[in-house]
């Protein structure tokens, strides 16, 4: 419609048509992107409750998720932001809360804590996420919240590797190998400080003992061989 009256307009040199004409299609093309962003938005909130059912299977709590979805609440309350509900492609935080808070609380797991096999992998990512991407400072605050545990070690030795001195960060490393020699991440950064310190040799022997120990074949460690 938009373009038969651009087309009828310029054809009869009417320019109020053609002006209609611009207004339709840009009015058509708003409302398909629209449409496609209320798709996405309901794709998220399935995968949410999705989320909570996988949860609930392998007999974890959904609270996390929703502590998680609380603080964007709070950041996008701080941050005095004027948000387009219609125009973004994922569901507000408030509506998310909305869509798991039943769910959550109705299930036999809330109160359960994470095995802590599993809350040590978590805290190690959760350091090393730290130290890569927010710097030495954010890094240092959440480590002290770990203090004494294995992950606050790992996050050491990975800030002493970037920020500090190369011999430190190996003999950290080293220490945390002792601890736990079938840890493939620990394996892993002894190859990065190795490379670092130009003994590429040895820095292959460490990444293929990782890969050698990475049980989840997670892929992420190959690609530093």
């Amino acid at each position: 419609l938009g373009a038969g009256a651009m087309v009828a307009g310029a054809t009869t040199n009417s320019r109020g048509l053609a002006g209609a004409g611009v207004g339709v299609a840009a009015g058509g093309g708003e409302m398909a992107q629209r449409s496609i962003l209320a798709y996405q938005r309901t794709e998220e909130m399935t995968a949410d409750r999705s989320a909570i059912t996988y949860l609930n299977a392998t007999g974890q709590s959904g609270m996390g998720m929703l502590k998680t979805f609380h603080r964007f609440q709070t950041a996008l309350s701080l941050s005095g932001a004027q948000v387009d509900p219609y125009r973004i492609s994922h569901p507000m935080p408030r509506d998310r809360i909305s869509n798991l808070e039943v769910l959550v609380k109705q299930s036999p797991n809330v109160d359960r804590p994470d095995p802590p096999a599993l809350q040590q992998r978590h805290d190690m990512v959760r350091v090393k996420i730290a130290v890569y991407m927010e710097g030495q400072a954010a890094a240092s605050r959440l480590m002290r919240k770990m203090q004494g545990t294995l992950a606050a070690l790992y996050g050491d030795a990975q800030s002493t590797y970037l920020f500090g001195n190369i011999a430190a960060a190996l003999a950290k490393t080293n220490a945390l190998i002792k601890a736990q020699p079938k840890n493939a991440y620990f394996q892993e950064l002894r190859g990065d400080i190795l490379m670092k310190a130009n003994k590429p040799k040895e820095a292959a022997d460490a990444y293929a003992k990782a890969v050698s120990l990475d049980s989840a074949r997670s892929g992420l460690l190959p690609v530093s061989m």
